[in-house]
Order: structure tokens, then sequence, then C-alpha cells
């Protein structure tokens, strides 16, 4: 009796797969089976049921086929769709945030606040991501602190340095945006005790993608666009003050020509006077503004030096520790260097005195056994010489019998 694994049922008989892969027809009697069940059936058949088994059997084999392959493809379906439709719902972008030290970067933040995506902007930034690790996943507040203190490490963040970040939000959530808020003012408390400068911007995705196009982050782009501002409103105040001192000097000259005789002496010298006044009240705001930005601009100047004279001290000084910390690795090595030369001295010296002190153990059991050589052959000589004399002995005994 051979057992088979049923793959059709009928009213009045299965379809069977053997282990050799026959699918063979038997009759089901009054017994209940299912798919799948395994069976045990008689191998003797009449002719027309094998006849009828061999015409069915590949029809009975590509249904099962295209029922298996059909249940195989919905549960592939199922678990990619269970699988990966996390994933794209973990990795959408929430916001973006650009950290500007000098090495730029933008760090693309999901709706858990964390860093999905780490890209440096620059040569100087795609350096300082080499050498940062296991990023990924974390709070984006820990990232930038990662980021700004290896900045500090290479020497692009020092004291009086600026450091700017923009976040561009995609999502208007004002529990995550307070959050996120919430943890960069940390970083900026954080880094005010190093006296850090810590600015804070915010603005919109079309500004990010200007600043895409030009190849910039979107805080630079934002500090090229105020600056560009500042230089305008400049240009417009010099502009505007040209524009009033001739406006006020054409009046005046034409209040001055009108002919003395329609006006009275008196009311000539009002208007002269009030037109002064006028245009030196207009000329000082003019003067106090352009002055004003004067002031800034020497300002800014005399900081930039200030921090460029403070990076060059802390360059040095960053100079004078490597130097030392050079000369002390130099020196550490010099000492390993002697302790190990020490080292391989005294051990030849031991390997030299183990030798000798063997060369000797040798030479004393060389002469041990030379002796015991020696006895014995003292020995075997006496016994030689005694046997010599036992048979001279006997020999002499035999003589007197």
């Amino acid at each position: 009796m051979k057992k088979g694994v049923v793959v059709e049922l009928q009213d009045d008989f299965v379809i069977l797969l053997t282990p050799d892969g026959q699918f063979l027809r038997t009759k089901v009697g009054t017994a209940n089976y299912e798919l799948g069940e395994e069976i045990p059936f008689l191998t003797t058949m009449d002719d027309r049921e094998e006849a009828i088994t061999r015409s069915g059997r590949r029809e009975s084999f590509f249904n099962f086929q295209k029922m298996k392959l059909g249940v195989i493809s919905a549960l592939a379906i199922i678990l990619i769709f269970f699988t990966v439709a996390p994933v794209f719902k973990e990795d959408r972008v929430y916001a973006y945030m650009t950290v500007d030290i000098n090495p730029s970067f933008e760090i693309a933040v999901d709706e858990h606040l964390k860093a999905i995506s780490l890209k440096p902007i620059n040569k100087d930034g795609e350096k300082i991501v080499d050498e940062i690790s296991n990023w990924k996943k974390k709070p984006v507040k820990d990232v930038i602190h990662i980021i700004i203190s290896k900045s500090k490490e290479k020497g692009y963040v020092y004291s009086g340095k600026e450091i700017f970040l923009t976040t561009v939000y995609k999502e208007e959530d004002k529990e995550k945006k307070s959050e996120l808020e919430k943890g960069v003012k940390q970083i900026q408390s954080s880094f005010e005790k190093s006296n850090v400068v810590v600015n804070i911007a915010e603005t919109d995705v079309n500004t990010r993608e200007k600043a895409l196009e030009q190849g910039i982050s979107t805080g630079k782009y934002l500090k090229i666009q105020s600056a560009n501002k500042q230089k305008e409103e400049i240009k417009k105040a010099k502009e505007d003050h040209k524009e009033i001192k001739r406006e006020v000097e054409n009046k005046a000259e034409v209040e001055i020509k009108v002919p003395e005789k329609n006006i009275e002496q008196q009311n000539n010298n009002e208007v002269k006077d009030s037109l002064q006044k006028e245009t030196k009240t207009k000329l000082q705001e003019v003067q106090k503004s352009l002055k004003e930005n004067n002031r800034n601009e020497e300002r800014e100047e005399q900081r930039q030096q200030e921090l460029k004279k403070q990076r060059q001290k802390e360059l040095e000084e960053q100079n004078k520790l490597r130097e030392k910390q050079l000369k002390e690795q130099n020196k550490k090595k010099e000492e390993e260097e002697k302790e190990r030369e020490n080292k391989r001295k005294k051990l030849e010296k031991q390997k030299e005195k183990e030798s000798k002190e063997k060369e000797k153990q040798r030479e004393k059991f060389e002469k041990q056994q030379e002796k015991h050589r020696e006895k014995q052959e003292k020995e075997r000589e006496k016994q030689e010489k005694e046997r010599y004399k036992q048979k001279d002995h006997d020999d002499d005994d035999d003589d007197d019998d």
C-alpha cells in the first residue's frame, strides 16, 4: 500500500500526488478527505481508471500549480506591502535643517524629529561627514551637536564664531515645531559658554529650492539676500540724500529768483530761513542714516578683524598644543624603544646565562658518563681477571687429580 497527497477532490474519486511525482486517481468510498491530506491507497487499478488518470493528470497538475502560484503571489504582495509601507512612512521628510559653519550641511528630519539623511554642501562638509558615524535615526538636535563639536575639533568653530541654523518646514505641526525649536534653543544656549554665537532662522520651501539651484545652503542663501538688501538700502539712502539736496537747492533758487517787488523783504528772509532749516534737518537725517550705516560697516569690519585675530591666536595655540603632543609622543616612543632594547638585552643575557648553565650541566653530565664508563671498564677488567684466575685455579685442580 502506497501513500499520496490529495491535490484534487471529486464526488467519487480523488487525485493523489505520490512521493515519486506521479498523479494517480483512486476511489474515495465513504471517507471524507481534505486538500493537502496524505492518505494511503491501493496500487491496483483497472485499465479504465489508469487511462483516465493519465489523461487527467496534466490538467489536474496545471490547475494545482495555478492555484499554488496565485496563493504565493497574494502572500508576496501582502508581505511587500506590510514590509515596505512602514519604511516609506518613516522616511517621509517633515523638515530640512541647514547648519552653516563654513562646512555646510543639510539634515532631513522625519516626523519623529530624527535625522534620516545628512548631506554635505561643500568640500569641508564632506570631510566632517566622513568622520561622523551612527547619526541615522538619532534626534536631530544630537546630530547638530555632533556636527558642531566635530567642526570645533577641526578648528572650524572657535570663540566668537557665528553658526547659522535654518529650518524649512514641509508640513505645519505646531506641537512638533515647538519641540524642534526647543531643541535648537538648547543647542544655542549650550554653546554660549564657549562664546560661540548660534543664529536661528526659518524660511519656506521655495527659498530652499532657490538655494539648491545656486548650489548653496538655505542659510547661506538667506545671508546673501540679507546682505544684498542692506546694500540696496544704503544705496537708496544715498540716492535719497542727493535727491533731497537737489530739491532743496532748486526750491531755494526758485524762491530767491522771485521778484522783490512781488514780496516783502521780511517774507523773503522768512522763506530763506525756513528753506535753510528744512534743508538742514533733512540733510542731518540723511547724514545720520549714512553715518549709522558706516558705523555698522566699521563695527562689522572691526568684529571680523577681531574674529580673525582670535582665530589666528587659537590656531597658534592649537599648533603649539599639537607640537607639544607630538614631542610627548616622540618622547614616549623613545622611552618605549629604550625599554624594549633593555628588555631585549636582558633577555639575551638571560638566554646566554641559561646557555652557559646548560653547557656546564652537559659537561658535568659527560664527565659523569665518562667516569661511569671508566668504572664499568675497570669492573669488566676485574671480572675478566677473576675469571682467568678462577680458570687457572680450576686447571691446577684438574692436574692434581
